[in-house]
């Protein structure tokens, strides 16, 4: 700007003087007996007045085209280290460049600077990172080497390329498995080998480098208390263990409070990432039908279901070995799942349903069994019975009310004898009890109307029935209220 402005005065200062001196000449030549020495000088005052133009517009046309600036060349001890444009900012990066270098060295270290004014071409200007390895080389204690640099941060140097590259090259190579295929291995943060002048101390063998690089690293930081936080919240945004606010445990917190907190993280991880492709079952969908021809309680396959298929590719990231995700990046169906078609006799008993969610489950109960009812939900004379009684003969057959999950299938020590219990999803369960032989196992899937067990008369019981439960979020509740009578 300064530079314009002084090219903008010169230009004027020219436009004047070229001006006066023709009005000048002007003057004279009207006179009759003119001064020939005057007329020369003001022909002199014309010539020099253009040429100062000239030389102006000449100037300033080579800084603008050739992208010339003036600066000035940095010498320290002795030694050009940079040419640069603002002396402040040099200033500032000698400040740091010394901080650095005496605390590395544990030494007072001073450096004597002049400088030179130049005119400089914008492609001579020294960048920073050029201008700290100039007076590096200058500082005790710095030596060349190579440094690697994760996330920007320095955190070790090797003597060499070949070791740093070794000292990395260990740490992928015990993730790399050669049975996988499309197998990458590469690191979770950014990693950068320069060559440049380090601390001497830091200059290290490749297994000394793999293991800072395996190591940890703490962060320290502080956190204003919000209101409603607690700390559990508090560290899940941070990203922290609770551990990690351990020390607040016993204090209340208050909207202002000012936590510190240190965290520690691993300074590099290996992560491995693969594509597989493999074979899915599409499993098949089941419809209910209400039929009034059927007699209530049973059930009747009209369409058998058939899984379909279906070609899936995951992609699986791993972390130092552990898998930390695994997503579906692409699937092409093969095959079509068909849909089972089931006909349920009598409709949904009365209307009575649930909101039952399990895999097979169709939101409303069945009879267990067509036997009498010999004994009520509620109070009796000698307890609080939790659900009904329905007598039968043993080894008659006992259905699914409804389809579910088996959470449990075999001996009771609590006096239900041998017993079935069904997870139907959305808190819903029931109980099949007193059974002389149950024909399912745990964790199996079954389907309503499914046969589970047989009527008996085992455990706590005065003759052969079916002991049957409902029970809501583990409350025994009236089973009569989800089925007819």
């Amino acid at each position: 700007m300064l530079f314009n402005k002084g090219i903008n005065n010169v230009t004027n200062k020219t436009k004047k003087l070229f001006n006066t001196a023709y009005n000048m000449a002007k003057r004279a030549n009207n006179k009759t007996n003119s001064d020939d020495k005057l007329i020369s000088i003001c022909r002199k005052s014309v010539l020099y007045a253009l040429a100062l133009g000239v030389v102006t517009v000449l100037t300033y046309g080579t800084f603008s085209c050739a992208d010339l600036r003036f600066g000035s060349e940095a010498i320290v001890n002795g030694q050009t280290v940079a040419f640069v444009n603002d002396v402040d900012e040099f200033e500032e990066t000698l400040y740091h460049a010394t901080q650095f270098a005496n605390a590395i060295s544990d030494q007072h270290l001073e450096f004597k600077v002049t400088y030179m004014p130049r005119v400089i071409h914008a492609k001579k200007i020294t960048p920073r990172d050029e201008i700290l390895q100039n007076i590096y080389s200058q500082c005790n204690g710095m030596v060349p080497g190579y440094a690697l640099y994760v996330e920007g941060e320095l955190v070790a140097a090797a003597p060499n390329k070949e070791v740093a590259d070794d000292a990395l090259n260990q740490l992928k190579t015990q993730y790399i498995d050669g049975t996988i295929e499309n197998l990458t291995v590469s690191f979770d943060k950014e990693v950068d080998v320069k060559e440049e002048y380090v601390p001497a101390q830091m200059i290290m063998s490749a297994d000394s480098i793999a293991a800072v690089l395996t190591g940890d690293m703490s962060h320290y930081g502080y956190y204003k208390v919000k209101k409603g936080d607690k700390l559990q919240k508090i560290a899940n945004k941070l990203g922290l263990s609770e551990g990690s606010l351990q020390a607040f445990a016993d204090r209340d917190l208050y909207t202002g409070m000012i936590l510190p907190y240190q965290h520690k993280e691993t300074i590099l991880q290996v992560k491995a990432e693969y594509t597989q492709t493999a074979s899915i079952s599409i499993p098949y969908e089941t419809k209910r039908i209400s039929n009034s021809n059927l007699k209530k309680g049973l059930s009747r396959v009209e369409t058998k279901g058939a899984d379909g298929e279906k070609l899936v590719t995951f992609k699986t990231v791993l972390i130092n070995g552990v898998e930390t995700k695994k997503e579906v990046v692409n699937e092409k169906v093969i095959t079509a799942a068909k849909d089972e078609v089931i006909q349920i006799g009598g409709g949904k008993a009365n209307g009575k349903t649930i909101l039952a969610s399990a895999e097979g489950s169709t939101g409303y109960f069945l009879w267990p069994n067509r036997g009498k009812i010999s004994s009520r939900f509620g109070i009796r004379s000698r307890d609080n019975h939790k659900g009904i009684d329905i007598a039968a003969p043993v080894g008659s057959a006992v259905y699914a009310s409804d389809g579910g999950v088996v959470t449990f299938a075999g001996w009771n020590d609590g006096g239900y004898g041998y017993m079935v219990i069904l997870d139907h999803g959305n808190g819903y369960v029931t109980y099949y009890a007193h059974c002389n032989k149950v024909l399912i196992n745990e964790g199996d899937t079954v389907s309503q109307g499914q046969v589970i067990a047989e009527v008996g008369n085992t455990g706590i019981s005065t003759g052969p029935h079916l002991h049957f439960e409902v029970r809501h979020n583990g409350t025994p509740v009236n089973p009569l209220n989800y089925m007819d009578e």
